[in-house]
């Protein structure tokens, strides 16, 4: 589309660049092809208008969802940086837990050394006779009634610690198997947030580039924009030259009565005075008079009907040449009555109320134009 758009403006360029005044030797003629391609130029500007009007709301819908997808990735960073946290915190509580694991190992090794070293050494009392033995050191049978007791309480102790220890070592393996549990579903959960982060990533790279060739389409279209602006403004000059050559032509021929002043051309409420802005459209160089449709419209001085037809905005239009470089304009007109090249006396019918061309409602668009220079109407009329 913008290629054809392009293509299309250059070509439009390049025609109303040429001088076709010694083709077009009839002024007239010449007045109607500038028209056509004043028309021409300006439905192309309405339509990159449009364009640039559409690809602006593209661009901010892609910086709102832009936006959007950098939030998301900065909350799946915070996200990232509290799982490591965690992550950092399970590590050490499980390394904690193996060493505890180590100190208890450690712990159950020692105590089974000793109640080995405990058996050893009563088989060894047992093969050589207990009672031979306490009585060759000179022990009484009391002291070796104490000895055994002593040495089966040291053995019974010895059983609970250790029990005491596997138990609080399976305490601990279970505490190290709920800890790696948690670690590989934390790691798990840290993977698909950061896979996650990375497709946001993925998406904000496309929307990214997207954004810079819709910005590239725009300023593309808003620089030609530009160059039919230009052109237009060169079109609308060199109407006016045809206008005032016209004039010169038709000096000492009565187009208009001397003295003659403008009339309403119909009446009605003013809807729209002159010179205000209008979004898109500028500043206003007519009056609108609001009319229902089929109203008569008069002509406001008796002249020749210097235009008659469609043009661009304006829809059914009438334009009167009054002379001494003064001509007057009717837009939007539901019906035309009059031809080119017609003279018309003031008050005479030209045409009907209408709503053509870049129209709201039934109205009347009516210029005067003096010395190619768009004035306001309510000055000159009664």
């Amino acid at each position: 589309m913008k290629k054809i758009v392009s293509s299309f403006i250059v070509l439009i360029l390049i025609l109303t660049t040429l001088n076709l005044s010694g083709v077009l030797a009839n002024p007239n003629d010449q007045l109607r092809d500038r028209q056509d391609r004043l028309t021409t130029l300006q439905r192309t500007l309405n339509s990159v208008n449009r364009l640039v009007r559409q690809l602006s709301t593209r661009e901010r819908g892609l910086l709102a969802e832009i936006n959007t997808l950098d939030n998301d990735i900065e909350r799946r960073e915070k996200d990232i940086a509290h799982l490591k946290s965690r992550l950092e915190y399970l590590e050490g509580e499980n390394q904690k837990t193996e060493d505890e694991i180590k100190v208890i190992n450690n712990q159950i090794e020692e105590i089974t050394d000793n109640i080995n070293k405990r058996l050893i050494y009563l088989d060894k009392i047992n093969r050589g006779g207990a009672l031979t033995l306490f009585l060759q050191g000179g022990h009484s049978l009391t002291d070796l009634s104490k000895y055994i007791f002593d040495f089966g309480f040291i053995l019974s102790y010895d059983r609970e610690l250790l029990q005491k220890n596997k138990d609080q070592q399976k305490e601990l393996q279970a505490r190290k198997s709920h800890l790696e549990k948690i670690l590989e579903e934390t790691a798990t959960l840290k993977e698909d947030i950061s896979l996650r982060k990375e497709e946001l990533a993925k998406s904000v790279a496309r929307k990214e580039n997207l954004l810079q060739q819709v910005q590239s389409d725009k300023e593309d279209y808003s620089k030609q924009a530009k160059e039919l602006q230009a052109q237009i403004a060169i079109e609308t000059r060199e109407i006016q030259d045809l206008l005032r050559r016209l004039e010169a032509e038709r000096r000492g021929r009565a187009i208009g009565r001397s003295g003659e002043s403008f009339i309403w051309p119909l009446r009605g409420r003013i809807t729209s005075p002159f010179g205000v802005f209008r979004r898109f459209l500028g500043r206003h160089i007519g009056l609108d008079i609001a009319a229902p449709t089929g109203t008569p419209i008069h002509a406001s001085r008796s002249g020749e009907v210097a235009l008659a037809g469609w043009r661009a905005f304006y829809g059914l239009m009438v334009l009167v040449y009054h002379g001494n470089g003064v001509a007057t304009r009717y837009a939007h007109l539901s019906r035309i009555s009059v031809k080119v090249g017609e003279l018309v006396d003031q008050g005479q019918v030209i045409g009907l109320v209408g709503s053509t061309g870049f129209s709201t409602g039934p109205h009347l668009h009516f210029e005067i134009i003096i010395d190619g220079v768009h004035v306001n109407p309510q000055k000159y009329l009664p």
